[in-house]
């Protein structure tokens, strides 16, 4: 299940092919599918204008659109003049949920689209949706067309929301000290999105809090818990049969929906992370807390795992640093 939030940042990633929907950086108008590199080309606002959305490229600022009327294999493109399209779940795929439910918040811009995934995009009031062609042709540079729907995930989207990006400083030797840089990562979907709210990273010498990110940390977190079944007697939650389980469950069903509650990853700085460069220590544990109101500063431990040989030293440490 994905949310869609009016004004929110999104990569469009087609479900043939894999690719991303890309405004071509050669003539800055074709839409092509692309492998995927995070730039602004590939970043999509969407904009809730009360019957469909605009689709916004968050770099140029050029909507994506067509020009002449909507037929077979009319070229896709950005330009500045924005045009209306349907978001709707792909009704075909036997394996999700045929669904959709809209809310509107008291504040008229807050427009949120809880839809499950993949999901197809229609020029508005009309049965012609976006097309990676040559059937979902993975090849960098793949024209993205209309074409009339017929059951083909080529015509299917995953939309993963992207945050403003987590600034972390790039520790450097300190030879390289004058060329420190700031490094940035996105978090898609799914993450957690109470990470909005300022709460800062805490570590010590040996430990640090970080906030859970699925995509780095669910299958080690569901890895963790597979020699200790018996942990789950003691939390709130499980057990899982899988890392998407455990996902959709807590992330999607319990953490997303509660403002409130946010989930840190406990990282053991004393051990390598088999991510390096990108994780800082080696996943142990899990931390949740609940009833947390920045404006405040007020939170409650909602419950703790640590799957690290010293235990018991490893949260003492983190509860006095």
């Amino acid at each position: 299940m994905a949310q869609i939030t009016s004004g929110g940042t999104y990569r469009l990633i087609n479900a043939k092919g894999g690719t991303a929907l890309d405004l071509s950086g050669g003539d800055n108008k074709s839409i092509i599918g692309y492998d995927y590199h995070g730039g602004e080309n590939q970043r999509w606002v969407l904009e809730w204008q009360g019957e469909g959305y605009y689709i916004r490229s968050s770099g140029s600022g050029k909507y994506l659109t067509i020009e002449g009327n909507a037929r077979d294999g009319l070229p896709v493109i950005g330009a500045h003049h924005p045009t209306l399209w349907d978001i709707r779940p792909d009704e075909e795929d036997g394996s999700v949920h045929r669904s959709v439910a809209v809310h509107s918040s008291l504040r008229s811009l807050d427009h949120l689209l809880t839809l499950h995934l993949p999901a197809r995009i229609f020029l508005h009031g009309t049965p012609f949706n976006i097309d990676l062609t040559d059937y979902g042709n993975p090849t960098p540079g793949t024209p993205i067309q209309l074409w009339g729907k017929w059951n083909s995930q080529n015509q299917c989207w995953r939309f993963e929301h992207l945050i403003v990006a987590l600034k972390i400083l790039q520790i450097q030797s300190e030879t390289s000290n004058r060329d420190n840089k700031n490094r940035y990562f996105e978090m898609a979907e799914p993450y957690d999105v109470n990470f909005c709210f300022p709460v800062k990273e805490l570590e010590n010498d040996r430990i640090k809090l970080t906030p859970f990110v699925p995509s780095l940390y669910g299958e080690r977190y569901f890895e963790a818990t597979l020699p200790t079944p018996e942990i789950y007697d003691f939390l709130p939650f499980g057990p899982y049969a899988s890392s998407e389980t455990f996902i959709n469950e807590v992330i999607y069903g319990r953490v997303q929906k509660d403002p409130g509650i946010i989930l840190f990853s406990i990282l053991d700085k004393t051990k390598p992370s088999r991510d390096q460069g990108i994780v800082e220590g080696s996943f142990a544990g899990l931390i949740g807390l609940l009833n947390t109101n920045p404006n405040n500063l007020t939170t409650e431990l909602d419950s703790s795992s640590s799957f690290a040989t010293s235990n018991e030293h490893m949260l003492r440490r983190t509860q006095q640093g």
